[in-house]
């Protein structure tokens, strides 16, 4: 018999050889595929082997498949694979699954030609009826009128060959839940539709609850439907974690494992004992030398992966399809950055790409919050965290504080009991760890660069605008975000504040904005918006000029009591002072009526400046 060869059954990145089996699915497979060769049947028998989405339905089909083709000669089955979802669309399931059948039995020599030509009948007759799609088992028995005879004379011919060439045929059908409701219907019109010709097993896998959705409305209940068509059923559990994190490990060994820059040939390395032996130090010191440039530095720290992994990776791994995914996006993510990265961070990081990108573009947007000095306090620090990990969903809050606190130590401190040491910065960076400040880009090297401010984005900053705290701190996160053309995204915001003043800003946070501007106002002078060219100008104007637009919208009282109170509270002085300045030459270059405020609330405003500047400077002298 010719050797038989079967097409990929699976578009998923499912397990074949059942060698590497980390699900325990093997010997269930091994069983099943020997009940199959053995059992006796008298008519078409259908299986089914029932499991949710990413319960590896897919491996398991693939090792009854390796199975099958382990049996012995005599007892070894044709195998038919056919999966709909490559062929979902108008008739095409229909025609393509007699085609898939007629292919497979032409390339087997020991099938009758006979056979061969009568399911070509089958094939023809199916491709050649445009019978409608809800008709599909009409289309079937049509096919029995291509050779003017019977259905049943028909039907005999093909068993008496079936039987006649012994062989046991076996139609493998995969993917059949991840079909459109109405090809799922005509699958299994097809399936009931077809005659249960002899010799021929039909392996089924689904989820059984997406396909009873989808045959919701036949004549029947959906679950008799089924029952009508499959005469066993087995139902597969989900991997347990163990099994997971074997499969998970076992992936993540071959992505992370250093393969050497230069590679020393075999020979070489056997030599080395014999060549200190006679020695002959030349060529052994030539030869060390070369195996010591191939062996990687290690950085993978075993104790350190398993808190990393345990503590907080662990928690996103529910199932194949996650696995999968990390999997996939290590193998693209990892070489570009391999060995300029640590591989534990690097996972970790990736992890959270996947399954909390809130969380990764926090610490993205956010580098001075997690890693290195920043000109805040501890208490500023803690409400920025505190902030955002109140809106993460409850069940995932406390294993993110974990992983994050073993990431950036920094953390530790806000969430946890030990404070942050600068000292270690120096450890963390022999480590290429991400918590070191020359390393930290190089984790989000393939991640694009937000060159534009999204509305929603904006408008959240807006929304927090009624607390001035709340919008100072939104504001100064800004500071931290570049753009691809090198200025920071506050620049974009500040812009975008002042071409919009005019329309959407409410009164009522108006003193908001502006204390908030006079709190944070120094920390928004970021050395990138500065002006590059005499057409441009810096952050500071930009933020003088928003000031003056949003004052302009209330009455000449209400803006000295705002003024008053935010120059009084402030603590950018330098703003400050530009704001008052500004408002001293408009009494110099404009009519009174174009002024924003009295030159009697000036003068108490310069006073309060000029008092504060004198703190300053005494506190400055006494320290």
């Amino acid at each position: 018999m010719a050797e038989q060869k079967t097409d990929a059954l699976s578009v998923d990145n499912s397990l074949i050889d059942p060698q590497t089996d980390r699900l325990g699915y093997a010997p269930f497979a091994k069983y099943l595929a020997d009940s199959i060769c053995k059992m006796t049947i008298t008519q078409g028998f259908v299986i089914a082997v029932y499991g949710s989405w990413n319960s590896g339905k897919s491996t398991l089909m693939n090792f009854i498949v390796h199975y099958l083709q382990q049996q012995p000669e005599n007892e070894r089955p044709i195998i038919v694979p056919f999966n709909p979802w490559l062929f979902s669309g108008s008739e095409d399931i229909t025609k393509r699954f007699f085609e898939q059948i007629q292919n497979v039995l032409s390339k087997i020599s020991s099938v009758s030609k006979t056979l061969r030509e009568r399911i070509g009948d089958f094939a023809k007759a199916v491709g050649e009826t445009s019978l409608p799609y809800a008709e599909a088992g009409k289309a079937v028995a049509t096919l029995f009128d291509a050779q003017q005879k019977d259905a049943s004379e028909l039907k005999e011919e093909v068993e008496d060959t079936l039987t006649k060439q012994q062989q046991r045929i076996v139609v493998a059908v995969d993917d059949i839940d991840r079909l459109p409701p109405e090809d799922i219907k005509q699958l299994f019109r097809l399936l009931k539709a077809i005659p249960s010709f002899t010799n021929v097993v039909y392996l089924l896998f689904f989820n059984k609850k997406i396909v009873i959705k989808a045959l919701t409305e036949t004549q029947e209940k959906p679950e008799n439907y089924i029952d009508k068509i499959v005469q066993v059923s087995f139902e597969l559990p989900f991997p347990d974690k163990t099994s997971l994190r074997r499969l998970l490990f076992e992936k993540l060994d071959r992505i992370m494992i250093d393969i050497p820059e230069k590679s020393i040939p075999l020979w070489q390395i056997y030599l080395l004992p014999f060549l200190v032996e006679s020695r002959s130090y030349s060529l052994f010191k030539y030869i060390f030398s070369q195996l010591e440039v191939s062996l990687p530095k290690d950085l993978f720290d075993p104790v350190y992966w398993n808190k990393i992994y345990y503590q907080g990776i662990d928690y996103f791994i529910t199932d194949l399809h996650d696995i999968l995914r990390l999997i996939d996006t290590l193998s693209l993510t990892y070489p570009i950055v391999k060995g300029e990265v640590n591989p534990v961070d690097f996972i970790a990081l990736e992890s959270l790409r996947i399954f909390c990108p809130i969380v990764y573009d926090i610490i993205r947007k956010n580098k001075n919050a997690f890693i290195g000095d920043d000109d805040y306090s501890l208490d500023e620090i803690k409400s920025f965290h505190n902030s955002w990990i109140a809106e993460l969903q409850d069940e995932d809050k406390q294993h993110i504080k974990k992983l994050l606190m073993l990431l950036f130590p920094k953390l530790e401190a806000v969430w946890g009991v030990r404070s942050y040491e600068k000292k270690q910065e120096s450890e963390w960076c022999n480590k290429l760890s991400i918590s070191c400040p020359e390393k930290f880009s190089i984790y989000f090297r393939l991640t694009l660069s937000e060159s534009t401010l999204s509305n929603d984005h904006i408008e959240a900053i807006l929304t927090s605008a009624f607390d001035a705290k709340a919008f100072g701190e939104k504001l100064t996160e800004l500071v931290n975000q570049i753009r691809p053309d090198g200025t920071t995204q506050v620049r974009a915001f500040l812009e975008h504040l002042e071409n919009d003043t005019e329309q959407e800003i409410p009164v009522d946070i108006i003193p908001a904005i502006v204390q908030a501007f006079f709190d944070v106002g120094e920390l928004l002078l970021h050395p990138e918006d500065e002006p590059t060219t005499m057409f441009d100008v810096g952050n500071e104007t930009r933020i003088n000029r928003i000031i003056s637009q949003l004052l302009s919208h209330l009455d000449k009282n209400t803006r000295f009591q705002v003024l008053k109170t935010a120059i009084a509270q402030g603590k950018a002085l330098s703003i400050i002072i530009n704001q008052v300045e500004t408002l001293a030459e408009q009494q110099i270059s404009l009519p009174e009526d174009g002024w924003l405020i009295s030159t009697q609330h000036l003068n108490e405003l310069e006073e309060i400046v000029a008092k504060r500047q004198q703190e300053i400077d005494f506190f400055t002298r006494v320290c």
